[in-house]
């Protein structure tokens, strides 16, 4: 009997745009408007060719060196790092059975009512970058309750030290380049933090949950 192999399918339009894809979120940008804008590319040009609806080989090294990365993670050559979405977290939407309601009412610790490590702990919000009148939102009088334990992955929110911060600061955290990080504000007014080398920024904790003061639910 003879033993027959199996090709291998060639790339497709839509595995390049994957990758396309994934390497933007590793490089720190949010959303595909934000890379084109902040490059300068043709915003549906480059929608198109994130969404696998055009090719684009003839643009591969310019994406790859705009991302920080090398040729081969978008066409496949290399592997690269699968990244999460940024999660939606509709903090303004806490339903009446909120862990604000039930710490009130059973007279326990918001760490006893969570899923968090033995190392969880809560603080004030610190930062109002976090505060929009949009969904996801913090509000100033938030709780906010982070697992140091916890993986952090492209997308969390964080709790971090950033160089020329003396304060931490509690962002939308994506890995930027090789050794980089950029931090997003839900506030758009406010321009992200962006680092190139491993000693300008630390990520402190992941955001887990957060308890909000029962007068302020709706």
């Amino acid at each position: 009997m003879t033993k027959t192999t199996r090709r291998r399918a060639a790339p497709t339009n839509a595995d390049y745009a994957h990758r396309l894809k994934l390497a933007r979120i590793q490089a720190g940008f949010p959303s595909a408007l934000a890379a084109s804008t902040t490059n300068k590319w043709p915003q549906k040009t480059y929608s198109d060719h994130e969404g696998g609806r055009r090719s684009f080989g003839h643009l591969i090294e310019v994406y790859a060196n705009a991302f920080g990365v090398s040729p081969g993670t978008i066409t496949g050559a290399e592997k690269v790092v699968s990244a999460a979405e940024v999660p939606h977290l509709d903090f303004s939407a806490i339903r009446a059975d909120s862990l604000a309601k039930l710490i009130k009412s059973s007279g326990k610790t918001a760490l006893s009512l969570c899923d968090c490590g033995p190392n969880c702990y809560t603080i004030a919000n610190p930062d109002r970058a976090m505060t929009t009148h949009e969904n996801p939102r913090l509000l100033p009088n938030d709780t906010l309750g982070f697992d140091p334990d916890a993986p952090i992955r492209a997308g969390d929110f964080v709790l971090a030290c950033v160089e020329d911060r003396e304060e931490p600061i509690v962002r939308i955290f994506y890995p930027h380049g090789r050794h980089g990080a950029a931090y997003h504000a839900l506030n758009p007014a406010i321009e992200a933090l962006k680092f190139s080398r491993k000693n300008q920024w630390v990520n402190l904790a992941r955001l887990k949950f957060i308890v909000r003061p029962v007068e302020t639910l709706g």
